[in-house]
């Protein structure tokens, strides 16, 4: 499928056949039409005193969770980034150790939050999948606002919170990106 062929649409259908079955948890966003990317999404880190790579390894993994809330919620993207960005900041930036996975950690801890939520109102959730889609504009708008190399896979940070180890006991995971043109580095081409 090239532009416009159906790709969102397609991934609405497999999330709808996915939600149809018990157990299974189906979060699905984009990075175009309504969720497309703005000023806001990387300036969640904008405060503080970090380097631009480090204010890219902060922001995206809120971009992220900010869509999940919104798939997990059904609610706009401007309605979960006001209180978001409310407890934004209370973070010390600073303060993190950049060396850790915490951006792994972070997407890893909505999922977490979204299954305890819907668990602890009976609802019963085996597995969950992310259903992520147009990637390549987060990834082209953190290389020209943050000037990370295009070689550098923003995307990997998502694929290590679903696919490289449980998220919890218990929990199946998957993850289904759309793209066009896949390249070596998990990079794709989607215009």
């Amino acid at each position: 499928c090239g532009t416009g062929g159906g790709k969102t649409r397609a991934l609405e259908e497999l999330r709808f056949a996915l939600l149809q079955q018990k157990g299974l948890l189906a979060l699905a966003y984009t990075y175009n039409a309504g969720m497309g990317m703005s000023a806001a999404d990387s300036a969640w880190a904008e405060d503080s005193s970090l380097s631009r790579a480090k204010q890219a390894r902060v922001c995206y993994p809120f971009t992220v969770v900010a869509r999940l809330a919104c798939s997990l919620y059904g609610q706009e993207l401007s309605s979960i980034e006001v209180p978001l960005r409310r407890a934004v900041r209370l973070f010390d930036f600073e303060e993190w150790d950049l060396s850790r996975d915490f951006d792994v950690e972070m997407i890893r801890g909505f999922i977490i939050h979204a299954v305890r939520k819907l668990r602890s109102a009976g609802t019963t959730v085996q597995e969950v999948v992310v259903l992520a889609d147009e990637v390549l504009k987060v990834q082209e708008d953190f290389e020209a606002n943050f000037g990370i190399s295009p070689s550098k896979d923003i995307t990997s940070v998502l694929r290590k919170a679903m696919l490289n180890e449980e998220i919890m006991d218990g929990l199946g995971a998957g993850l289904v990106i759309s793209s066009l043109a896949p390249s070596p580095l998990g990079k794709t081409r989607s215009e």
